[in-house]
């Protein structure tokens, strides 16, 4: 007895450690991302004033909803199928989850691209009123594509656990270059200038994707290509619907400034939003390495493993969350004057966006856990049932009180939808995350 007691404690030492070891690796490449992103926003914000930035991030909002529909969900997909067949060294079936998996996002992408350019006149002068949304709204359109493989092609490397590649892809490599294309474009071009330099940004970055996938899995190489699309198919669609409501949850909230407010006002809770959200990048950090071990450790069918891996990965993020949060709450105003003196005035707007991306974190990696534990329908029905409520916050809040109405409702549907996500965790996995 006493030596599976040690056995199962070393087991669950050596689990921390490869959740703490990766996420850190993966931790330190997001937090030199964020930095990355951080300076672009800086430069944007002062170079382009609130209303251009604004402008700005109202189409990055336009295309991040259409990558969304060209991801049809796959990315948490391709995860687990591939962590789990490769686990197994089941290789033509990885060659198969990747080949099939390419030829659908390339579809559904490239569909996203043509419905995004053929409503861009539309969207820019009816539905936005902004007419000088349109140039940069065209030239991001072509950055549909490649965003699209960045994110897959980054989720296939995780269920590979190779975390380094992942993370440099998915946060490093599009920030770097966009502030390196900015410095050289945004002077001369303004916002056409920022919208060239994502474009190039996110294509160059898919390029490498590609490469790195094909270097990194040399296994794959003269294997027959075979998994059933329909296996594909039915473990993405309903995570599809849980992508397109948590960009609701996360970013309606320039669309409905963008239909009700001014441009400036858009800049101004973009800008705040996307400095709040740092706060949670201890939590992608932890997905980066806890997706792979928790589809693994449920495919096993290791209960107590699963609830220790867990309970880490909320201790983690939560204690690395806490640092910037309790700044945001002590100096709003210092951080948003960084931005230029126009954006102090969404100072407390920060501190609401700070207070709900502290929950985000304190919650942990719930939905991830779900998901990988094969309950994406729960997943879906909660985040859908959260966000058609985030929705009608956002309608009713947002004409009377700007972008703190915007704050309010995204902190609401955050607060219920990760509490709900606990609920869930604790009712059909029998995991307490907190331990009591």
């Amino acid at each position: 007895m006493l030596q599976k007691i040690l056995l199962w404690r070393d087991q669950a030492d050596q689990q921390l450690l490869e959740l703490l070891s990766g996420s850190s690796v993966a931790l330190i490449l997001k937090l030199i991302g964020a930095g990355l992103a951080f300076t672009f926003n800086v430069l944007l914000a002062r170079l382009l004033g609130a209303e251009g930035a604004g402008v700005y991030f109202l189409a990055l909002s336009v295309i991040t909803v259409a990558v969304v529909f060209g991801r049809l969900g796959l990315d948490k997909t391709v995860l687990r199928l591939i962590s789990a067949n490769s686990g197994e060294n089941n290789w033509s079936a990885v060659n198969g989850v990747q080949r099939k998996a390419t030829i659908i996002i390339f579809i559904s992408s490239a569909g996203a691209t043509i419905v995004v350019l053929l409503l861009t006149p539309w969207l820019t002068k009816d539905v936005f009123q902004k007419p000088e949304l349109l140039r940069p709204l065209q030239w991001m359109a072509l950055a549909i594509i490649p965003t699209t493989f960045n994110f897959i092609y980054a989720h296939m490397l995780k269920g590979r656990k190779l975390i380094f590649a992942a993370t440099w892809i998915e946060n490093v490599s599009i920030a770097v270059l966009s502030v390196i294309f900015f410095y050289f474009l945004g002077s001369s071009y303004s916002i056409i200038g920022a919208a060239w330099s994502y474009l190039i940004a996110v294509t160059l970055t898919a390029i490498t994707a590609i490469i790195v996938w094909r270097k990194a899995v040399p296994q794959i190489r003269g294997t027959q290509a075979v998994f059933d699309t329909k296996t594909i198919l039915a473990g993405s669609l309903p995570l599809f619907w849980v992508a397109l409501t948590t960009w609701i949850l996360s970013r309606f909230g320039d669309f409905a400034l963008g239909i009700w407010s001014t441009a400036a006002e858009v800049g101004i809770f973009a800008v705040a939003s996307r400095t709040a959200l740092f706060i949670s990048f201890s939590l992608l950090a932890v997905n980066s390495i806890a997706g792979a071990q928790f589809a693994a450790l449920h495919y096993q069918n290791d209960h107590e493993r699963l609830t220790k891996s867990a309970r880490h990965a909320i201790r983690i993020t939560t204690l690395a969350a806490l640092p910037l949060f309790l700044l945001c709450i002590i100096a709003p105003d210092w951080i948003m004057s960084i931005f230029g003196e126009e954006f102090v005035i969404g100072s407390t707007v920060l501190v609401v966006l700070a207070i709900a991306q502290f929950i985000n974190a304190a919650t942990g990696p719930v939905e991830l856990l779900l998901m990988m534990s094969g309950q994406e329908r729960l997943v879906q029905t909660n985040v859908m049932a959260v966000g058609a409520l985030n929705v009608m916050l956002y309608i009713w809040l947002v004409p009377n009180y700007g972008a703190m109405g915007a704050a309010i409702a995204f902190a609401i549907g955050i607060a219920i939808k990760n509490l709900i996500s606990v609920w869930l965790v604790q009712r059909h996995l029998g995991i307490k995350l907190y331990g009591f």
